[in-house]
């Protein structure tokens, strides 16, 4: 049960910080924005403590294994390959929340072809981990959050300020 509810609020929390980053036409919310980015990647660091204690026994190995099978039952591909971009997400996710403590303003703390990058392979993760691996009310309740989230970056994109509007109306 802890397993599931710290990645339910590490997820809320990032979809949270999403959300901000792409309201935020100002960049004034960057604090905030940070605030739930490191909050959710604490959240993920007990997720995965979690996980590792009460189903994995602290054992890569086990952990490799039960990912493999899982994968296998998904797709008919038996790799634990998983099990090691899950450790990559959160050395992602814990590398960006790091460099944002360095640029606290920021809504998004690197150049904004990394930060595309970082966050689309981060999607792409809790993507196939609530979507694809997943079923009942978390499949359905992730589908429509990240939905959500792809609306208001379409928004976000479409109806972007440029930076001599925004020194016009400031």
């Amino acid at each position: 049960m802890l397993t599931r509810w710290t990645v339910r609020v590490a997820l809320g929390l990032y979809a949270g910080r999403l959300a901000v980053a792409c309201l935020d036409r100002s960049g004034s919310h960057g604090r905030f924005a940070r605030a739930l980015s490191t909050l959710g990647v604490f959240a993920f660091v007990a997720h995965v403590a979690a996980a590792f204690h009460y189903f994995h026994h602290w054992s890569h190995h086990e952990a490799y294994e039960a990912t493999a099978l899982e994968t296998a039952a998904v797709t008919g591909w038996k790799s634990g390959v998983g099990l090691w971009l899950n450790y990559l997400f959160t050395a992602a996710w814990l590398a960006e929340t790091a460099v944002w403590w360095q640029r606290p303003t920021a809504c998004w703390p690197g150049p904004r072809g990394v930060s595309i990058a970082l966050h689309g392979t981060m999607l792409f993760m809790i993507v196939n981990a609530t979507v694809v691996f997943e079923d009942g009310a978390t499949r359905t309740v992730s589908a429509a959050l990240l939905l959500m989230l792809g609306l208001l970056a379409g928004w976000r994109l479409l109806y972007r300020e440029t930076p001599q509007a925004l020194n016009k109306r400031n």
